[in-house]
């Protein structure tokens, strides 16, 4: 987000926000400009400007230690997995009827679920593992990383309220935006940040 304002020439405001449905009514409202890291849909693009970001990341289940073993996408069936409210992941596990999903408010709730036993799979965006680490202490030892991982071939979005105020034409910003996804600056930026930063 801090490339993003410099290549727009915008102070940043960084809002707090409990979760993503939040960020979500957020942008819907206008009371936030932009959000980093929506997956685009129909019903998105009718709600706001989306706008490339980075490239997807993969998709792994935690288990517990001496739990669920999820080798391959079927040793998800029968077993309860958080999932976080507003959220997509992949076509296949988002419109899976078999699958148990239990919606929890973020991904650190589901893990908090999945510690306590009231879970037994999270499923998590790979480039989330390194803040879970830093906001559970024994994340190393408690939490097993699947073998299984399914990486989508998408584009993650920058998603811009149609209320928003920034003081830039739309057409401008598009063009600044495209450009600098396509040098990958966003995801060079990422890659160079601190995982604290993230």
């Amino acid at each position: 987000m801090r490339l993003l304002a410099k290549l727009i020439n915008h102070e940043l405001v960084f809002l707090p926000s409990p979760n993503f449905a939040r960020c979500q009514r957020m942008l819907d409202t206008g009371d936030a400009d932009i959000v980093a890291g929506v997956i685009a849909s129909p019903e998105r693009q009718q709600r706001w400007i989306l706008l490339p970001y980075r490239q997807d990341s993969r998709y792994l289940f935690l288990t517990r230690p001496g739990g669920v073993s999820v080798a391959r996408y079927e040793d998800l069936l029968g077993h309860s997995i958080a999932v976080s409210r507003n959220t997509m992941y992949f076509d296949d596990f988002d419109n899976d009827s078999r699958l148990k999903k239990e919606v929890v408010g973020d991904l650190v709730t589901g893990v908090r679920m999945l510690l306590a036993d009231r879970v037994d799979v999270v499923i998590a965006p790979e480039n989330a593992l390194p803040s879970l680490a830093r906001e559970f202490s024994n994340f190393a030892q408690a939490v097993q990383v699947s073998e299984y991982g399914y990486q989508e071939d998408r584009v993650i979005q920058f998603a811009l309220s149609r209320f928003h105020r920034l003081d830039i034409d739309e057409q401008r910003l598009r063009r600044v935006i495209v450009e600098a996804f396509e040098q990958s600056l966003f995801e060079s930026a990422l890659q160079a940040m601190p995982s604290s930063a993230q």
